[in-house]
């Protein structure tokens, strides 16, 4: 999914990744980011800064995803629906991320 691809550190490719393929009921799945992570490093192991800064990817993740919905509602590009059920949906999970997600014990 390209959509969701950025030009830059791997590491926001990695948050987005995770945002979208482990959460499960407004929190990161333990088990879908094991296996997740265990994918990624078979081909690559994250530095101690990528390492550093997972939390903040998976939030820019967040935002970015949101912004930029938010940003295409009023251009026709985005369905205002779609955009606030987002909003409803990621808001929670970046304070649940902010307060409890724990990368350090991965």
């Amino acid at each position: 999914d390209f959509g969701i691809s950025y030009v830059g550190p791997l590491i926001l490719d990695l948050g987005k990744g995770i945002l979208w393929n482990c959460v499960d009921k407004g929190i990161i799945n333990k088990r879908k980011l094991s296996n997740f992570l265990k994918g990624y490093f078979f081909h690559r192991i994250l530095t101690k800064t990528e390492r550093d800064n997972l939390k903040k990817s998976i939030l820019f993740g967040i935002y970015a995803s949101i912004y930029v919905d938010l940003f295409h509602i009023p251009f026709g590009r985005a369905p205002e629906k779609y955009c606030l059920f987002m909003v409803r949906k990621w808001l929670p999970l970046a304070k649940w991320i902010k307060n409890s997600f724990k990368p350090d014990k991965l």
